[in-house]
């Protein structure tokens, strides 16, 4: 929730978003990893994904970033993903570590961060079912939010057709009522999934907005 006041109003939240860097700044360890609870746990690749919260405090926190960006990068995995941890997509932990990575431009890790981002790239490219949707693995069927969180990351750096195609599949299963329906992704305590159905609505409309910044072709309505 540290992105909300942010995002917001940075000046009139500036307290609270003052103690929480405090707060993140002390609980990274000394590899550049981020806990999921407190400090001296084992880091863990999702939370690192975080640090996109200390983005706008990038001069302050440049040592901790680096570190973390660090500890990203060392972490993916020879075919492009990453540890999914508390998820159970695949697109989740590549989008998830590619926003982080992405967050402040123009540092020394830029080659690096260029090769690791094409890598996970090739990956979802491989991955869509023939209806233009993601499934969570390669040999499972499509669902929403596997999709939504495909498409930032193929916009940021991928196939323009394979963004319209999700796009088409994401508007194509929108409920009557506006929102959207997914499986169970999250998983804690871990490996049990539970239902966080906003979630799917979050993820959608932000994939639908970073695709409307692209110049897409159109792609057929999957059936």
């Amino acid at each position: 929730m540290h992105g909300v006041p942010q995002a917001c109003d940075p000046v009139r939240h500036r307290g609270p978003l003052a103690r929480g860097n405090v707060y993140l700044a002390e609980i990274a360890g000394p590899d550049g990893g981020f806990p999921t609870w407190v400090r001296g746990d084992a880091p863990d690749v999702d939370m690192t994904g975080g640090i996109l919260a200390l983005a706008p405090e990038a001069r302050r926190h440049a040592r901790l970033l680096m570190g973390a960006m660090e500890f990203v990068l060392n972490a993916q995995l020879p075919d492009g993903t990453f540890e999914r941890s508390w998820t159970v997509s695949e697109s989740s932990g590549i989008l998830r570590a590619l926003d982080a990575l992405h967050a402040i431009p123009g540092t020394a890790l830029g080659d690096r961060i260029k090769v690791a981002s094409t890598r996970s790239v090739a990956r979802l490219l491989a991955m869509p079912n023939t209806d233009g949707g993601w499934g969570q693995h390669a040999d499972r069927p499509s669902d929403v939010l596997s999709t939504a969180q495909a498409v930032p990351a193929l916009a940021r750096l991928g196939n323009p057709l394979a963004v319209s195609r999700a796009v088409a599949y994401l508007v194509a299963h929108q409920d009557p009522d506006g929102g959207f329906t997914s499986v169970p992704d999250q998983v804690g305590p871990r490996p049990l999934p539970f239902d966080y159905p906003v979630l799917t609505d979050i993820r959608t409309l932000t994939a639908l907005r970073r695709a409307s910044a692209l110049a897409l072709p159109r792609a057929k309505q999957p059936r």
